[in-house]
């Protein structure tokens, strides 16, 4: 299987307009603009949801949005979908299909953030572009002439001591959320289901998470937006990740629409964080990094008021054998967790689903056990490779240890 065949549309060098139901941009706006892709986002149920139709001088893809929000948020919220989070969600679905097009320049409506943030918001925003996105692309973010004024709707009335982990069911972010549990916070978790391969196991993993950490709630959302964009094998049941093709483990600007998922609903439940499981030994996206992290924040600190803060506990802790090291020693019971990308049947759920063995999150995950001596608890198809370089102790590592065991005895 080749690269290109898992990309539905490419189109190279083009601009991706942003546009809404309530904010349709003037075509004037661009009367010099070629190889345009207008990414809008209908307030009513559409027929053929991301279907690529001819517009204008390009191309133009619609989706409806509503249901998703009407999931996430509480009933008195649900009136509104004009919040400074989900507008930063739209922008970030923006940046996604950029990369995917291959296009240079992004146009969101300057009605998203008018009145609401300090005047270097975009250049922190481009700044994020270029942590979040592929080396190989060049993405630049600029607002579109728009009638009206953001409303800051969903602002935090006051922050809890409360984390929303955004999970997957992995050893990554099941231990990033036991650190939160062990600190004193108190968990919620949020599970999207992007259409990706393992979406089924994942989905009985976070059940079991639910329970072992005893979380406030579990939001679990459909989402299937990034299915219409393409370009990776985690969006694919028929495709099985092995050595030549493990690049297209790489789904464009995920955590970033996941984060901005995530704000919507810590928005309007007081979260004072968002928490990734995010750690040194994953190399493989660029959206899980240290300077990624730094990047959201400083977009979030551009609004003017206060928002839920981004972290990733695991950075500045330890790679992925010093995060089963601990989780083990906390307790953690990784029978529980899920690492690998390829397909499993809802049939096969449960302790008995097999991994591939082939993907790069098995072969990290497996070696990792192999470094400390210790068998997975989990089986595989095929026995996985051995990773060899690892990211080792960070700088945090003795510190939390010791603040995490203290609290655990």
């Amino acid at each position: 299987m080749e690269i290109h065949d898992l990309v539905d549309f490419r189109y190279e060098n083009s601009v991706v307009i942003v546009t809404t139901d309530d904010t349709v941009v003037e075509h004037d706006f661009f009367p010099n603009r070629k190889c345009s892709f207008y990414l809008n986002f209908r307030k009513f149920p559409i027929q053929n949801q991301g279907v690529i139709k001819q517009f204008r001088d390009g191309f133009r893809q619609d989706f409806y949005l509503e249901n998703i929000i009407n999931e996430l948020l509480p009933q008195q919220f649900q009136s509104s979908t004009a919040s400074w989070a989900y507008n930063l969600f739209l922008t970030a679905l923006g940046i996604a299909r950029a990369e995917t097009l291959g296009a240079k320049e992004v146009y969101i409506p300057n009605s998203f953030f008018t009145g609401i943030v300090q005047s270097e918001f975009y250049k922190k925003l481009n700044t994020l572009i270029d942590e979040g996105t592929n080396k190989h692309t060049q993405i630049e973010i600029k607002p579109s002439l728009s009638k009206g004024i953001a409303k800051p709707s969903h602002l935090v009335s006051q922050l809890e001591n409360k984390s929303l982990i955004l999970a997957s069911g992995g050893t990554d972010n099941t231990v990033a959320a036991t650190i939160e549990k062990k600190l004193g916070r108190s968990i919620g978790l949020l599970q999207v289901i992007y259409q990706q391969a393992a979406r089924h196991q994942e989905r009985w993993c976070i059940d079991r998470l639910k329970e072992d950490l005893d979380a406030i709630e579990l939001k679990r959302i459909e989402f299937d937006v990034l299915k219409h964009y393409g370009g990776s094998a985690l969006l694919r049941d028929d495709i099985q990740l092995k050595e030549g093709n493990l690049e297209l483990e790489y789904v464009p600007f995920r955590n970033s629409i996941f984060i901005t998922l995530g704000l919507i609903l810590a928005s309007s439940k007081d979260y004072s964080s968002i928490v990734l499981g995010a750690h040194p030994d994953d190399t493989m996206a660029p959206d899980g990094t240290r300077s990624y992290i730094q990047a959201f924040n400083d977009v979030l600190k551009a609004f003017i008021f206060d928002t839920p803060e981004i972290r990733a506990p695991l950075l500045n802790f330890g790679g992925k054998p010093e995060l089963i090291e601990l989780g083990i020693d906390l307790g953690v019971n990784f029978k529980h967790t899920w690492s690998c990308h390829t397909y499993v049947p809802k049939t096969d759920v449960g302790y008995n689903a097999k991994a591939c063995g082939t993907c790069g999150n098995c072969i990290t995950r497996y070696s990792a056990f192999k470094k400390l001596g210790l068998e997975d608890p989990v089986g595989y198809i095929e026995e996985p490779k051995l990773r060899t370089k690892w990211a080792g102790k960070q700088e945090d590592y003795d510190n939390l240890r010791k603040i995490l065991l203290l609290s655990n005895s």
